[in-house]
C-alpha cells in the first residue's frame, strides 16, 4: 500500500476513535491461518452489541487530475473498490477459524475478541481516489447504489466525504448500524432506485424514516429520492437540527463517562479503605480486559437520544449529590442493555462503591434480570473527581420477596420513553 494508502487508512481509524470513542474501534485486528500465519481480519473493527462493522480502507492513486465517465481509470477504480467489498469476507473467516488473536482497542486496552459471537457481520468499504499530489479526486466518481452481498454479509460502499458526513451525524456504533441497517433493508428488497446520491438517502433517513417503515412493510412500492435532498433539508430545517443538537448536548457526558471506564481496571478499593470495605469482599473496578469490554459494551450500546435521556438525569443526580448524602438513577433497556444505576456521593471512594453495588443489586430484581452495570462518582461540586464502574453477573436471591421489598425501598415506578432525536414519541405519534 502507497504511503497515502497507509495515511488514509489511519485517517479513518482514527476519525473513527474520535468520534465513536476509542474503545470501540480495533484498528487492524489479527488471526492465525491454518497455516500459522498472522493476517489482518479487516483494517479496523467497530463491534456494537451482537452486530459487527468491519471496515476496509482503499485509495486509488492516480497521475490523471480528471476522471473521465466511461473512461480506463473509473474501471481501475471500480475494480479497486470490488476487490475491497471482497475482503469483507475475511472477517467471517477469522472468526471460523477460531485463531483470533487478543485484540487492542485504540486506548489500548485487550479485549477477547475471539470467542465472542456476533448476530451479524455488516461490511463497509470506504474510499478515496488520490492524485500524485495528495490531492482528493473522490468527488469527481459517481458512487450511486453502493451495496453488495459477499458470503451473506452485507456491504456498504462509500466515498471518504460521504462516510464522514454520515458519522458525524450518526455518531455512536448503534446510530451508524440502524442507519446501514435500513440503507441495506433498501437496496436489498429494491425498494429504492439504485442510483441515487448517498448524502441524498441519508437526508431521507434522517427526516422521513416513517416514510421508509411504510415502504418497507408494503409487498410492493418504491421511494423516490430527489437530487439535492440533503442539502435542501440541512437549509429549510436549520433551525430544527439546532434544536436537536441542543437536545442531545447532555448525551455528551456519557461519552465522557465511558472514556474513563479504562483508567479503573483493576482497581481493587480495599486498597483505600478496609474498613469499608470488607478484606472477604471482591474489586468493583474491571479486572481485566473481558470485564472492561462488557461494561463499554452495554454503555456504548445507548445511542445518541438515549445517552441523552441518561445524560440529564445524570447531571440532575450530580448536582443533588451537593446536598444530599447519594443521589442515584437507574434506566433499562430491555434486553440487551440491562440495568444501568448511576450513583454521585461525597461519601468516600470505597463507600460509594459499596453503595452503589446494593443498587444494582436491587435493581436487578426491579428488573427481573440476574445482572446489573453500575457507574459511580462524586458529586457535582468535588474539587477533584474520579469514576468507578462495576459489573455484577448470576445474580441470585434466595428469599425474593425480601428482595423485593429492598428493591421498593430504593426504586419507585419507572417511566417509559420512546422519544427520536427530534423529539417525537415514535411509539405514541401515528
Amino acid at each position: 500500500m502507497s504511503d497515502y494508502g497507509k495515511s488514509f487508512e489511519s485517517e479513518i481509524t482514527d476519525l473513527c476513535g474520535d468520534i465513536f470513542l476509542k474503545d470501540y474501534v480495533l484498528a487492524s485486528p489479527m488471526f492465525r491461518t491454518q497455516k500459522g500465519k498472522l493476517r489482518e481480519a479487516a483494517d479496523a473493527l467497530v463491534p456494537s452489541g451482537d452486530t459487527l462493522i468491519a471496515l476496509q480502507v482503499k485509495t486509488r492513486q492516480t497521475k490523471s487530475r480528471e476522471i473521465e465517465e466511461g473512461g480506463p481509470e473509473l474501471n481501475r477504480i471500480a475494480k479497486k473498490v470490488s476487490e475491497a467489498a471482497e475482503q469483507v469476507k475475511t472477517v467471517r473467516r477469522a472468526f471460523e477459524s477460531g485463531t483470533f488473536e487478543t485484540a487492542r482497542t485504540l486506548r489500548g486496552a485487550p479485549i477477547p475478541l475471539g470467542g465472542r459471537p456476533f448476530r451479524k457481520i455488516i461490511g463497509v468499504v470506504v474510499f478515496d481516489v488520490i492524485t500524485t499530489g495528495g490531492e482528493s479526486l473522490v468527488e469527481q466518481v459517481e458512487c450511486m447504489g453502493g451495496y453488495t452481498e459477499v458470503n451473506g454479509i452485507p456491504v456498504h460502499i462509500l466515498r471518504a466525504p460521504d462516510f464522514r458526513q454520515i458519522v458525524n451525524e450518526q455518531d455512536t456504533p448503534p446510530d451508524f448500524v440502524n442507519y446501514l441497517e435500513c440503507r441495506g433493508n433498501l437496496f436489498a428488497g429494491k425498494k429504492i432506485i439504485p442510483f441515487v446520491s448517498e448524502l441524498d438517502l441519508f437526508g431521507l433517513f434522517k427526516t422521513r424514516f416513517l416514510d421508509i417503515e411504510k415502504v418497507l412493510k408494503s409487498d410492493s412500492g418504491m421511494l423516490a429520492v430527489e437530487p439535492g435532498l440533503w442539502e435542501g433539508v440541512r437549509a429549510k430545517l436549520a433551525a430544527e437540527w439546532r434544536e436537536r443538537d441542543e437536545r442531545i448536548k447532555s448525551s455528551y457526558v456519557i461519552d465522557l463517562i465511558i472514556g474513563q471506564v479504562h483508567s479503573c481496571i483493576d482497581f481493587d478499593p480495599r486498597s483505600e479503605d478496609p474498613n469499608v470495605y470488607p478484606a472477604e469482599a471482591s474489586p468493583s473496578g474491571p479486572s481485566g480486559g473481558l470485564e472492561y469490554w462488557e461494561i463499554v459494551q452495554r454503555l456504548g450500546r445507548l445511542t445518541r437520544i438515549e445517552r441523552a435521556q441518561f445524560g440529564e438525569k445524570v447531571f440532575e443526580k450530580l448536582h443533588a449529590a451537593d446536598t444530599k448524602p447519594i443521589s442515584f438513577t437507574l434506566i433499562y433497556r430491555f434486553p440487551d442493555v440491562g440495568p444501568l444505576v448511576f450513583l454521585a456521593s461525597k461519601k468516600p471512594r470505597a463507600e460509594r462503591i459499596r453503595i452503589l453495588q446494593h443498587l444494582m443489586k436491587c435493581a436487578a430484581v426491579k428488573c427481573g434480570t440476574s445482572q446489573a452495570t453500575g457507574v459511580t462518582t462524586q458529586a457535582f461540586s468535588s474539587e477533584k473527581r474520579c469514576h468507578d464502574f462495576a459489573v455484577l453477573r448470576d445474580l441470585s436471591f434466595p428469599d425474593i420477596e425480601a428482595a423485593k421489598v429492598e428493591a421498593a425501598k430504593w426504586f419507585g415506578p419507572g417511566k417509559v420513553t420512546s422519544l427520536d432525536e427530534w423529539g417525537r414519541d415514535y411509539a405514541a405519534d401515528p
